[in-house]
């Protein structure tokens, strides 16, 4: 079969009003959206996108990057406006679709309607993003039109859902008002006579239900996939939107196992332990060790699943396996409650920046390398000077693009982006005069004079 013969096929399966959904949509957009498309208008989030890989797994958004990798990293508006408007397009034909739009006109006017749509419109003020967005809203319509489409549609709907919040959680509410109007729509088809109520209402349920398992199972992966990629990448969730509550109790109200990885921080809370924590653990009647009462405080917590945990010797796996056994919710004790406060205070009396290591305020526009000084900042104070001023030479001058935090230029781009809202110059102020000392400053003009690296 040639391929101009597999075109006009396809062409005949095609519905005119998915036809004039699309092209509607998509010369409106071009008319309204013109401004954007052929110039370069940031607003305060853009100034700072010019290149930008979108990982924002910190923020939930972990399939972000690849949404908008498709267009490159870099804001060129006409190339990411073109492929935006495109799954915009596809979003308003299969919107059309399912809400059964028969009529070429009314289809036309959906499509121009969308694309002209003032919520929609002001999302294209977000060039740089633009078409990872207009992707998550395609997928959000596709979510529901599986379940509608397919007895067992809810499985492929999942995967639309869970993508498209893995690009932005906010399309999770257009979701489920399609899903609103879909079962709406369900209910005011084919009415029953007398005596056939029942049967035709439980019939019509079982359908409705569908869009209920495609929620559910949609937000278990989405949570599932984010999990494994923030352990992949060593990060762990921002404060965003309340996004970091995943990771505590308003997970397990809604049904979400909650699974505790790294419970001792890859040993730091055992082998690390300032020396006035250590003393604390003496005066531990019962002897414990910092592991043990780590891993009961853990079980103490009710909505806790599953804690996850390296070991290396017998040892270890006896410890833990009997600990397991006594540790149920509700067996901490008042004291094991207050020794474990009292810890806790000493630990952050030695975290001088609150910084989680998440990456979001990078790429520095002068090379400064922000997470590794912060993390050799704190570790002056969590564990020895002299080993954190040698980590920090390796990490930043022994490189061919040296990133220390004296480059600094006081530009404040990458306060904008930090969730915990951390004053990050004024903190890497602090951290030179700690970090780079007279010797460090010296090694650093070496390694330039004598182009060691």
């Amino acid at each position: 079969m040639s391929p101009g013969r597999v075109f006009r096929i396809l062409g005949k399966k095609i519905k005119p009003e998915w036809k004039a959904a699309f092209f509607a949509c998509f010369s409106v957009g071009l008319l309204i959206h013109m401004p954007i498309l052929l110039s370069d208008i940031p607003n305060h989030d853009g100034l700072a996108s010019m290149y930008f890989d979108q990982n924002m797994v910190t923020s939930g958004r972990w399939f972000l990057t690849v949404a908008c990798g498709i267009s490159s990293y870099y804001t060129i508006p006409w190339v990411i406006g073109l492929l935006g408007l495109f799954y915009l397009s596809l979003a308003a034909t299969a919107l059309c679709e399912l809400l059964e739009v028969r009529r070429t006109w009314a289809a036309a006017l959906c499509g121009a309607l969308l694309a002209s749509f003032p919520a929609l419109a002001s999302t294209f003020a977000y060039v740089y993003t633009l078409d990872g967005y207009m992707m998550a809203l395609l997928l959000a319509v596709l979510a529901v039109l599986f379940v509608k489409k397919y007895r067992r549609g809810f499985v492929p709907g999942a995967f639309c859902l869970a993508f498209s919040m893995g690009i932005y959680q906010s399309y999770l509410p257009f979701t489920m008002i399609l899903s609103v109007f879909a079962v709406w729509m369900l209910f005011l088809k084919n009415v029953p006579g007398e005596g056939a109520e029942r049967a035709w209402f439980m019939e019509k349920m079982r359908s409705a239900l569908r869009y209920v398992y495609m929620g559910v199972l949609g937000a278990a992966f989405y949570y599932g996939i984010l999990q494994i990629l923030l352990k992949l990448q060593g990060k762990q969730l921002g404060d965003y939107q309340g996004i970091g509550e995943m990771a505590s109790g308003a997970a397990a109200e809604r049904g979400i196992p909650v699974i505790i990885m790294e419970p001792l921080r890859g040993g730091r809370l055992v082998n690390l332990l300032p020396k006035e924590a250590k003393k604390l653990f003496e005066t531990d009647p019962l002897a414990r060790t910092p592991a043990e009462l780590a891993f009961r405080w853990l079980y103490d917590q009710p909505e806790v699943t599953c804690v996850l945990s390296g070991m290396n010797s017998m040892e270890m796996i006896a410890e833990n396996v009997i600990t397991a056994e006594k540790g149920t919710a509700g067996h901490f004790s008042k004291e094991d409650a207050a020794l474990v406060e009292k810890v806790k205070e000493e630990i952050e009396k030695t975290v001088k920046v609150n910084c989680t290591g998440c990456g979001y305020c990078m790429p520095c526009p002068f090379g400064v390398d922000i997470p590794v000084t912060f993390r050799c900042y704190n570790e002056m104070y969590s564990e020895t000077k002299s080993g954190a001023r040698k980590e920090y030479l390796q990490c930043t001058a022994f490189r061919k693009n040296q990133s220390s935090a004296s480059q600094c230029r006081q530009c404040g781009k990458c306060e904008q982006h930090c969730p915990q809202q951390i004053e990050i110059r004024k903190e890497l102020k602090r951290a030179v005069k700690e970090l780079e000392t007279l010797p460090y400053r010296a090694a650093r003009k070496g390694i330039q004079l004598f182009r060691l690296w």
